[in-house]
């Protein structure tokens, strides 16, 4: 089981209070035409392609993918480095890197491709789209947004590695749903603009007192508009999704279910529970420093989900977020705890329904 591996993720600087942490996808049409077969096409042209169209990343890419597109001859090497397997697959102008931590079970994923011995972007280096400030300017960094983003989207303890992010800080003290579903009609506009080249796909928002706080209703609106633009919303509040935590018990194997008990949060008939205490963030104290989190909130399972979901939509972009939510449920494991999300037999759901 690899439900619970730490996929790699980046140190996310963020100087705000806390934080609506939004996932995107990009779709770009691509101009790179299809090889009738690697044989007869430049394997350099063919991962540039490949790269720009998103169908080879960082980290989430494996030997046998890129055998698919490369074709099956190519020069093939293993070599051990610290507690890591590394795979060179070497063609004639292309250099492919994998890694995978021994101990574990887990496949190798793709670290580095070098074409004509010049690095390709695979999205090693991605960035923060955009982040921006909703009445906190002023305000000094907090504990909160470098964990939830380097959970989602992190490049050493993040699910998606890949995805992009737009970032929105909020003042979450302050008992008022209009931040909320003001950003989420922002979000709504560029989804329906056809002219837009990045579309948002998850959002994450670690808190649930909406139902709380005033104008509900007019969230509410918001919410069901997003769901028709094509918008997942992940949120501590359980109205939609039923979830819950996981916290790891220490010393014990992390892809063992048994090494795990429910997390503070009751867990509801039916939800699916997400590894969210025991773990390591990002921290709010320096660009290079993390916090290994001994108790965690709902707060760390929501990006851990939304992550999820950003990875269900690079399988496959036109999956619907209703089925994402179903494939969570119908994947589970099914242990002691309750049911268990199980990303590996998640993604392999998602791939079927191509």
């Amino acid at each position: 089981m690899r439900s619970f591996i730490l996929f790699k993720a980046e140190r996310i600087p963020l100087c705000a209070s806390m934080v609506l942490a939004l996932l995107l996808c990009s779709y770009t049409i691509s101009v790179c035409a299809a090889a009738d077969t690697p044989t007869k096409s430049n394997p350099a042209d063919i991962v540039r392609c490949a790269a720009a169209d998103g169908r080879i990343a960082y980290k989430l890419t494996t030997p046998d993918e890129l055998k698919a597109l490369l074709g099956p001859d190519g020069n093939e090497t293993v070599r051990n480095d610290g507690g890591m397997e590394i795979l060179d697959l070497k063609y004639s102008n292309v250099q492919a890197t994998f890694g995978r931590m021994r101990r574990y079970s887990t496949p190798s994923t793709l670290l580095w491709i070098h074409v004509n011995g010049k690095p390709l972007d695979i999205g090693q280096e991605r960035r923060i789209v955009k982040y921006e400030a909703i009445d906190v300017q002023g305000i000094p960094v907090k504990m909160h947004e470098p964990p939830v983003s380097s959970i989602a989207v992190g490049k050493t303890c993040g699910v998606a590695p890949g995805a992009s992010l737009y970032y929105f800080a909020v003042p979450m003290w302050k008992p008022e749903n209009k931040p909320y579903y003001d950003i989420i009609d922002k979000l709504n506009k560029l989804n329906a603009d056809p002219t837009t080249t990045q579309r948002v796909r998850v959002v994450s928002i670690s808190t649930g007192m909406f139902s709380q706080q005033t104008n509900f209703e007019r969230w509410k609106e918001a919410l069901k508009k997003a769901d028709q633009n094509g918008i997942l919303i992940v949120k501590c509040a359980q109205d939609s999704i039923h979830y819950g935590m996981l916290a790891r018990i220490p010393g014990k194997d992390p892809d063992d279910p048994a090494g795990y008990k429910s997390g503070i949060y009751g867990v509801r008939p039916g939800a699916v529970l997400v590894p969210a205490s025991n773990r390591t963030t990002a921290c709010h104290t320096g660009n290079d420093v993390y916090t290994y989190w001994r108790e965690a909130g709902m707060s760390w399972a929501a990006p851990y989900l939304a992550g999820l979901a950003v990875l269900a939509y690079q399988v496959n972009p036109e999956i619907e977020s209703e089925k994402i939510v179903t494939l969570w449920q119908k994947t589970a494991l099914q242990t002691n705890v309750g049911a268990v999300v199980q990303p590996r037999d998640f993604i392999e759901a998602v791939r079927k329904t191509q």
